[in-house]
């Protein structure tokens, strides 16, 4: 784990990446930010089935979502986070449809100023999306005639 000894937050105290109760994480998530090795850090977390804490810029709740995420993981893609515009030309469709998946559930990981969404979950949303336009076409042209 020699990816420790240059990550930003060696010189932090570790109990700050810990919050209790309503305490917040939006600072220490610019710490995350700004760090050379996150994608270690949040690998070094899933793999080891760390569900508390800070880590790789991700909160508890999302550490503890990724991971359920990666059991049912068969889209043979990395958990890159990736901006809502990459996100899009990655899946070939437009921000406003993006943002709509988001509204119906796509979840977002945040930065302090800028969102991202992670590129299994987006290909997931994708799937899904072309499968409830196909229903919906099929279902739309196959009425029962009227009697």
């Amino acid at each position: 784990m020699e990816w420790m000894s240059v990550a930003a937050c060696t010189d932090t105290d570790p109990d700050v990446f810990f919050p209790e109760g309503l305490e917040t994480t939006r600072d220490v998530r610019w710490i995350c930010k700004s760090c050379p090795v996150r994608e270690q850090c949040l690998e070094f977390a899933l793999s080891s089935g760390i569900e508390h804490g800070v880590w790789g810029g991700l909160a508890q709740t999302e550490l503890q979502r990724r991971k359920r995420q990666n059991a049912g993981n068969d889209y043979g893609v990395e958990h890159r986070l990736l901006s809502i515009d990459d996100a899009a030309a990655r899946a070939r469709v437009s921000r406003r449809t993006i943002e709509r998946w988001i509204r119906h559930g796509l979840s977002v990981t945040w930065d302090g100023y800028k969102r991202f969404v992670f590129e299994d979950e987006l290909l997931m949303a994708k799937r899904e999306h072309i499968q409830a336009k196909r229903e919906h076409t099929w279902s739309a042209t196959h009425q029962p005639l009227a009697s």
